[in-house]
């Protein structure tokens, strides 16, 4: 799987005024983290916690700590799962619910005995151990996701929407074929990321459930569904495409409590073709 670390900023100019931060006390004090434009309290004990750790490490030197506006300590990363890294840090406490994801964030801030316990119950062990046979079997994997997530960003730093059509295909001559239609996406400016060939063929299931996985992380919600494009059928009538469109809301641009289809300024990502295969019409 993909690491997507959070960007953990150089030293940051502090601002005009905030408390001093004393790194000879070993006493706990209150701190407060924004992490991805949330504020959370909690103390210099929990974050401690785990030596080692991204957090502790943040505390051994505050002063090159990147800092908001009004003082806090800044992690650029989404929020969606720092609570139950939080309630894990305070209380020993281990989460049920979420776990894959809660699991890539322990990965993420480095917190090792959180990894180890999550990593080593059913829900994840089983599930992992598919996963990563399938994704030794899929070249460039990590690389064609970076790739996927900088298009769909850049779409929708230009548009406010996005597009990127993902192909899959299992074999040098499903590349084959898929040649033209790529060229075509390409030449109308639509954006085309290409997994596979695969070693030993190509699950569309585990590599829907592996992008899942790995964009969640991220914070988005993702959702899929078919996708059709008149005018390529028309202009391929000897292909056939399967397309999964993804909708995957910002949570720092979109409401979650709306519901239907996402509003201006969400990401709107079409993955497909899985495989594409060649027919023939039947002959009157």
């Amino acid at each position: 799987m993909l690491a997507n670390s959070p960007r953990w900023e150089p030293a940051c100019s502090p601002p005009a005024q905030h408390p001093k931060e004393s790194s000879t006390t070993e006493v706990s004090t209150i701190v407060e983290l924004n992490v991805g434009d949330q504020v959370f309290t909690t103390t210099t004990d929990a974050l401690r916690k785990v030596p080692g750790s991204r957090l502790a490490e943040m505390l051994s030197s505050p002063a090159s700590a990147c800092k908001d506006a009004e003082g806090h300590f800044f992690i650029d990363h989404p929020s969606t799962f720092f609570h139950p890294i939080l309630d894990y840090l305070h209380s020993g406490q281990v989460p049920k619910q979420h776990l894959p994801e809660v699991c890539r964030e322990a990965q993420i801030y480095a917190i090792q005995p959180l990894v180890k316990l999550l990593e080593d119950m059913p829900q994840i062990f089983g599930k992992q151990v598919s996963q990563k046979q399938f994704l030794l079997q899929m070249p460039s994997y990590s690389k064609n996701l970076e790739l996927l997530l900088r298009l769909a960003r850049a779409e929708a730093v230009r548009r406010r929407a996005s597009q990127v059509v993902v192909c899959v295909v299992s074999s040098e001559e499903q590349a084959t074929w898929c040649a033209d239609p790529i060229y075509y996406l390409a030449s109308k400016k639509i954006s085309v990321v290409k997994f596979g060939p695969c070693k030993l063929g190509c699950d569309r299931k585990d590599l829907r459930q592996c992008l899942e996985i790995d964009i969640k992380a991220w914070g988005y919600q993702v959702s899929y569904d078919t996708y059709n494009d008149v005018s390529f059928k028309q202009l391929y009538p000897h292909l056939y495409q399967q397309y999964f469109c993804y909708k995957l809301r910002t949570p720092s641009v979109c409401s979650p409590s709306r519901g239907g289809d996402p509003p201006m300024g969400c990401l709107l990502w079409v993955l497909g073709a899985h495989e594409i295969k060649k027919y023939h019409q039947k002959k009157k």
